[in-house]
């Protein structure tokens, strides 16, 4: 019987030692879980980002005031994010309130990890104010990305009538993105010849793409045609002065078999 009591003593402590690893094991892995975002999926365990670029919509562009037309607004442009039709199919749930004063449309912004379209991590509508700034719904701050990583991204820049561009590499993006201005420079923008020249040592996107696919070419007269006349908020606008007209036929013409030069 003596010889009972070790072995309990024993057992005891054990269980006591096997216990206390099972509390200190699972107290390390919750702190562990708290503390660090584990790639499961769950967005807000990750950091934020924005991003902060200069473009300009030729359509648009004014070069003797130097800047984007608003004639669009604010009657025309539409409180809701235009993009969640074909070709570009975004779901996002981006609405205005009310449209700034300083907005001259909407664009799509996509980031990328590499050149090609299959590396996308994240799409967000935006508003490109008239002095070329694309900025969040306000009108003022940038666009934030939630939810994504900071880190070197590939920058696309969408509009509805518009060859899109990417920016020439990858960008360092974080919470406080320095500015990227596309306008400065034709090498700004991936490709060649990429973006059209406004006269004035400023560069902007192509106009003239009415469907939006990336090409302009017989499909976007086709579109011109159907639309003649019309004033509202229109693809075939190719100006953004609210009107389809035969100003709108002259920059299709002008720029007829241009093609985007942001990869697939």
């Amino acid at each position: 019987m003596k010889n009972f009591f070790p072995f309990l003593w024993l057992a005891l402590f054990s269980g006591m030692v096997t216990g206390q690893q099972a509390l200190a094991d699972f107290i390390n892995r919750s702190l562990a879980e708290t503390m660090l975002p584990a790639d499961t999926g769950d967005r807000s365990l990750r950091s934020n980002i924005t991003v902060n670029v200069k473009v300009y919509l030729e359509g648009a562009y004014s070069s003797v005031a130097g800047r984007m037309t608003t004639a669009l607004n604010p009657a025309l442009i539409p409180l809701n994010q235009p993009y969640n039709r074909s070709p570009w199919n975004y779901a996002g749930p981006e609405q205005l309130p009310v449209v700034p004063a300083v907005m001259t449309d909407w664009v799509l912004v996509e980031l990328r990890t590499q050149t090609a379209g299959s590396s996308m991590v994240a799409r967000s509508a935006c508003l490109l104010t008239r002095e070329g700034t694309v900025t969040g719904l306000n009108g003022i701050d940038l666009p934030l990305f939630e939810g994504v990583t900071a880190g070197d991204y590939y920058v696309v820049i969408r509009h509805r009538n518009h060859l899109a561009v990417m920016t020439a590499s990858a960008i360092p993006l974080s919470e406080s993105s320095s500015l990227y201005d596309f306008t400065m420079a034709l090498d700004r923008a991936y490709g060649a010849n990429p973006m059209v020249s406004l006269g004035n040592g400023s560069f902007g996107m192509f106009s003239g793409d009415a469907n939006g696919n990336g090409s302009i070419n017989n499909i976007d007269l086709v579109q011109w045609r159907t639309n003649f006349s019309r004033i509202d908020y229109n693809d075939a606008d190719l100006f953004a002065d609210g009107v389809v007209n035969s100003l709108d036929y002259i920059k299709w013409r002008r720029y007829n078999a241009k093609r985007t030069a942001v990869p697939n």
